[in-house]
């Protein structure tokens, strides 16, 4: 896991704030080199001069005079004297690095026997001792006079720099992301066989090329797409009556009985074939969301595989409630119920239930299951396995409508091989779905796959 943010305004932010953290430290490290500097020379410099003064006046003053001398000092420049013949106070070295410059300079200002007694930090004075005559003096130069307060109000105005550079950048990317996630958002609803509306042709000029690019390339798409929808519907319109034909012509052919129902069989497979490219020639179906009898809608969907040496077993849980469009889901569920007759073997499980919010219409054979890396391109139309040449018939269009018919009502279609072997394919519909438009660009358009195995084919 990676702690950079993954967004353009989120990486650009951290890069604006981290590179004016540095130039503003680099920007204080050089203000105290050369303010600290000048500061200590000036320091040392007074402080020298008052240890001299305070030197010379008990060289050359009587004690009366010293003592009035002495507090005068102390009252108006803060300096005390402590004289010290038996060394009580123990010499301490300073080990702040801006008072060891101070030291150093003092101590080549009046002489290197020089030695300092550093109280605590919350103390008043720094102490000098200094040799006068015969008596050993203490110094005490006052702290606040050595020493300045750290500049936090550098600090402060540095932090304000940052969270106004950040902010302006803040709005600028701002700006800049929007037709961004747009144009991504529509990309990825493309991607999943949506029809995303035009993305906004606004913001920097390179953003603008890339949304009139991407504007250009929609509508070479939509106008593809038309005119496959034409073709389509044309040659399937046009091949229905020849082929209508042709089934009244073998119904009246003498001859041999079984062949007779063989060609049958081809005839209706050919007219189911062109019964999907129809359906998923037009445009998405027009029919209104209703409340569904789900129990009932079940049975009259099921009822044309009752009977036909396979058993099928239909399960509603209690309870269950569907808002849909019953013809479009019915269409849905009996390709899939097609699909497990066709490549499973042994009785198909049909079952109806609620789980987390969701309907789950889910259709269950005994086949071999679908490697599990071809279950997302089965969702394409005409796309197929290559082991259905066996002699499966199919156009290859009854998943990508399955599949389009789910994303109509906000769901998603799922293929999974269960446990004992076969294929699961369920259609997941939002309990509270109410009108395809509703899901549209919704993260419902996809297709979740597990587990392993091969299906003879969709």
């Amino acid at each position: 896991m990676t702690l950079l943010p993954r967004s353009l305004l989120g990486r650009t932010a951290l890069i604006l704030a981290a590179m004016l953290l540095l130039t503003q430290a680099v920007t204080l490290y050089l203000f105290r080199l050369y303010y600290y500097g000048p500061l200590v020379e000036d320091a040392a410099g007074r402080a020298a001069s008052q240890i001299g003064m305070v030197v010379s006046g008990i060289q050359v003053l009587h004690e009366e005079e010293r003592e009035e001398f002495l507090q005068l000092l102390e009252v108006r420049e803060g300096v005390r004297v402590l004289f010290d013949s038996n060394d009580a106070l123990a010499v301490q070295e300073p080990d702040d690095a801006f008072l060891q410059a101070f030291a150093q300079r003092l101590r080549a200002a009046i002489g290197p026997g020089t030695a300092f007694f550093v109280q605590p930090r919350n103390a008043r004075a720094l102490w000098v001792r200094v040799g006068v005559a015969n008596e050993v003096v203490w110094i005490g130069i006052p702290r606040a006079q050595i020493e300045r307060p750290f500049p936090w109000w550098w600090v402060a105005w540095a932090g304000t720099c940052t969270l106004l550079a950040v902010a302006v950048a803040f709005v600028l990317l701002r700006r800049v992301g929007r037709p961004l996630r747009e144009l991504a958002g529509a990309s990825a609803a493309l991607a999943r066989g949506d029809q995303p509306d035009k993305v906004a042709e606004e913001g920097p000029s390179e953003i603008q090329h890339v949304a009139v690019a991407f504007n250009s390339m929609l509508a070479d798409l939509r106008k593809q797409d038309e005119e496959r929808a034409v073709l389509l519907a044309g040659i399937s319109h046009d091949l229905r009556t020849p082929l209508t034909r042709l089934r009244l012509g073998i119904e009246l052919l003498e001859g041999d009985a079984a062949t007779r129902a063989d060609m049958v069989r081809d005839t209706e497979e050919m007219d189911g074939i062109l019964d999907q490219f129809l359906y998923f020639a037009r445009p998405q179906s027009a029919e209104p969301f209703v409340e569904v009898n789900v129990t009932q809608w079940l049975e009259q969907a099921c009822a044309p595989y009752v009977g036909r040496g396979r058993p099928l077993a239909v399960s509603v849980d209690e309870g269950v409630r569907l808002h849909a469009q019953p013809i479009a889901l019915r269409r849905a569920l009996v390709n899939l119920i097609d699909n497990a007759w066709k490549y499973g073997e042994g009785g198909i499980d049909v079952r109806v239930s609620r789980q987390d919010g969701k309907v789950c219409i889910c259709v269950t054979d005994q086949g071999h299951g679908i490697p599990e890396a071809a279950r997302a391109r089965l969702m394409l139309p005409f796309t197929r396995l290559e082991s259905t040449r066996t002699g499966a018939g199919g156009a290859g269009l009854g998943l990508a409508i399955t599949r389009r018919i789910a994303v109509a009502h906000g769901g998603e279609l799922r293929l999974a091989n269960s446990a004992v072997g076969g294929l699961v394919a369920c259609l997941e519909i939002p309990v509270q779905s109410s009108s395809g438009s509703a899901f549209r660009g919704s993260e419902a358009d996809r297709v979740t796959t597990s587990g392993s195995g091969e299906h003879s084919g969709v």
